[in-house]
């Protein structure tokens, strides 16, 4: 009995002992294993979040990366731009002055065709009193003593339109002399009243052109005092502005340029003010 009792212990150390801590070393291993499976929903969540803030980091790099790029395309396009300026406000300047100059084309030929219809009238008339005169022989040798172009009046104001389009004509074709002569023939008084503050704009800008800034100037205040309402009145104080920045008197021009700029001036001289004014501020830093 004694001897079986020693067998058994003995294969209780030989087996079962190590059967009983293989299936502890087992269970704990499992249960490590199945903590994980408690919490899997929350890793998962987490996982799903990390990758969102991964993704949306991405976006604002690639975000960033494009914004840098289209600053550097605004001030590449600035940069151009501020190339351009000066060329493109010549070429506005030169635009407005062809504008001009076609319109006095058109008005010329409007006058040319009237003058025209007026000879055919004339020479209609002629026939007409030939005719009587050979049908009634010649009664009106004595009754119509009067030259025919005596009865029909010289209309003036149709002469200075001609006269001012072939003035513009000359001012275009940079004969400031002879445009200058021909606007000055121009009778004021007699012209339509449309067209006085032109005639006497261009004189300055004849001027202008041929440097004489101080006679200039005086036609300019000229249309500002004597035409108020006129739509020339901005284009002759920017004038005034520029004879004024030519002649290095920069303290004028600089408030004649003020005064443009507070009267909400077109966007084409509005540019070329804002322009003569940083060469004003740039002149007077490097004075």
């Amino acid at each position: 009995m004694h001897n079986n009792m020693n067998n058994i212990i003995l294969f209780s150390k030989k087996v079962l002992f190590p059967f009983l801590i293989t299936l502890i070393v087992v269970i704990l291993l499992n249960g490590c294993a199945v903590l994980p499976l408690f919490n899997r929903s929350k890793t998962v969540e987490e996982i799903k979040e990390v990758d969102m803030m991964g993704s949306l980091m991405i976006e604002i790099k690639q975000l960033q990366a494009q914004q840098e790029a289209t600053s550097a395309k605004i001030k590449e396009l600035e940069e151009m731009v501020n190339s351009m300026e000066p060329n493109f406000q010549e070429m506005m300047m030169e635009l407005n002055e062809r504008i001009e100059y076609i319109e006095s084309k058109i008005s010329t030929a409007r006058i040319d065709l009237d003058d025209l219809i007026k000879e055919i009238n004339k020479l209609k008339v002629k026939k007409e009193l030939k005719l009587e005169e050979l049908e009634e022989g010649s009664p009106h040798s004595s009754t119509y003593p009067i030259p025919l172009e005596t009865m029909i009046p010289v209309n003036k104001e149709r002469e200075i339109q001609k006269g001012y389009a072939r003035a513009l004509n000359f001012f275009n074709d940079k004969r400031y002399e002879d445009s200058l002569e021909l606007l000055q023939s121009l009778s004021i008084e007699d012209s339509p009243e449309d067209l006085r503050d032109n005639i006497i704009f261009w004189i300055g800008d004849c001027y202008y052109k041929l440097k004489r800034y101080n006679e200039a100037i005086g036609e300019f205040y000229r249309i500002i005092e004597e035409y108020p309402h006129s739509s020339k009145v901005i284009e002759a104080k920017e004038k005034i502005g520029f004879s004024y920045y030519m002649m290095d008197a920069d303290d004028r021009a600089l408030k004649i340029f003020k005064e443009i700029l507070n009267k909400t001036p077109p966007p084409d001289i509005k540019t070329r003010v804002k322009e003569k004014i940083k060469e004003i501020e740039l002149r007077t830093k490097k004075g």
